[in-house]
C-alpha cells in the first residue's frame, strides 16, 4: 500500500482499483466475459481475461441504448446487464443498480421479480420469440393452461404431479396458489385428499 501511495504521488500510477474498473468496462462493452479473479487468495492475485466476443448484438445494443438515453453506463451497470443477459445471479452489492436500469428501459421486471433485457433488444437481434420465452407466461395464461389440462383429463381427473409437467418453471407452492384461484372462481374442484386428489372441471358439490 505504501509503495502504491508513493507511486501515485509521483504520478506514475492512478488511484487504486481503477485498473480493474477499466478491465471490466472494456470487456463488457466489447461483449466479452468479465475478468475472472476467482483464483485470487490472500497472498496472490489470479486473473483470467477472455478474448472471445460472446455476443456482438449485445455490444450494438449497449451502443444504441447509450445514444438513446444520452447516458453513460457505469461499470456496475454493465456488470448487472451482462449478468441478466447470461442468466447468472446479480451480485448483491449491485442490486441497487436494478431500479435505475429499469427506469431508463435497459431492464424489465416480470413475474416474481424476474429480470429480462427489454423487448426491443430481442427485436433488435431478430429474436422476439426468445423474449417471450425468457419473460415467461403471465398469471392468466398459466391458469388457462392448467384449466385446459384438467379439461382434457376428462372424468379421470388430473393429479397434482401432472401440473408440474404443464408448468415446469412454476414451484409447487405457485401451482397450489393457481389451483386455489381456479377453485375460488368455480372453474375446478378436487376429489380425494392429499396426493391421491384429482382435479376436475366445474365447481363441484356444494
Amino acid at each position: 500500500m505504501r509503495i502504491a501511495e508513493a507511486l501515485a504521488k509521483c504520478g506514475l500510477v492512478e488511484r487504486s482499483g481503477q485498473g480493474a474498473d477499466r478491465m471490466f468496462q472494456a470487456a463488457l462493452r466489447e461483449g466479452k466475459l468479465p475478468p475472472d479473479f476467482s483464483r485470487s487468495d490472500a497472498y496472490q492475485v489470479g486473473l483470467a481475461l477472455h478474448g472471445t466476443v460472446q455476443d456482438e448484438a449485445f455490444v450494438r445494443f449497449l451502443e444504441r441504448l447509450g445514444a438513446k438515453t444520452q447516458r453513460s453506463l457505469s461499470v456496475e451497470d454493465l456488470v448487472v446487464l451482462d449478468a441478466v443477459r447470461r442468466g447468472v445471479p446479480i451480485p448483491l452489492s449491485l442490486r441497487e443498480r436494478v431500479g435505475p436500469l429499469v427506469e431508463i428501459g435497459a431492464l424489465e421486471k416480470v413475474a416474481r421479480g424476474k429480470l429480462v433485457l427489454p423487448k426491443r433488444f430481442y427485436a433488435f437481434v431478430g429474436k422476439p420469440g426468445e423474449y417471450t420465452r425468457r419473460r415467461g407466461l403471465d398469471r392468466e395464461t398459466q391458469k388457462t393452461l392448467l384449466f385446459r389440462h384438467i379439461q382434457t383429463s376428462g372424468t379421470a381427473g388430473a393429479p397434482f404431479e401432472e401440473f408440474t409437467q404443464v408448468l415446469p418453471a412454476a414451484s409447487r407452492n405457485e401451482l397450489k396458489v393457481l389451483l386455489r384461484e381456479l377453485k375460488a372462481e368455480g372453474r375446478i374442484h378436487a376429489r380425494g385428499m392429499t396426493r391421491a386428489a384429482r382435479w376436475h372441471v366445474g365447481p363441484g358439490e356444494p
